[in-house]
């Protein structure tokens, strides 16, 4: 697989976005420097790559660390956050969703302090190849 097919979107959340959101802790992670943002990448899927992934940037120094699995979900394409940064969408490119042809949209919540993200719902995108999408202003 060409390197451009291996990450497919990425998605900056500043981490300033998520502060006050009580979500549940998934995986422990090292504590957070609060002006870390979160970088998310979505990826096609294979042998080595799984779904979404979270690193860390350090906006100060540059330093971006080491790609954790944030979430397990069939080729997700296109990433987009809701307003306020407390649920990302995944468009995923894949051929059938419960048993019926097409594409498909996935919503994760995130959980601040780990990064990671709790897989909410997927439902069709109504037909095959979704490739974009996008939330409103008004979430």
């Amino acid at each position: 697989m060409p390197a451009y097919r291996r990450c497919a979107a990425a998605l900056i959340l500043p981490l300033g976005l998520l502060a006050g959101l009580s979500l549940t802790a998934g995986a422990q992670a090292p504590p957070a420097d609060p002006k870390d943002v979160l970088v998310y990448f979505g990826t096609y899927t294979g042998e080595k790559s799984k779904g979404i992934y979270v690193s860390r940037l350090n906006p100060e120094t540059g330093a971006l660390s080491a790609p954790q699995l944030a979430a397990e979900t069939r080729n997700p394409s296109y990433l987009a956050v809701r307003p306020g940064g407390c649920f990302i969408y995944a468009v995923c490119d894949v051929n059938e969703v419960n048993g019926k042809p097409g594409g498909a949209v996935s919503a994760f919540a995130v959980q601040r302090d780990t990064g990671l993200l709790k897989p909410l719902n997927t439902q069709s995108s109504g037909g095959g190849g979704p490739a974009h999408l996008i939330v409103d202003k008004t979430g």
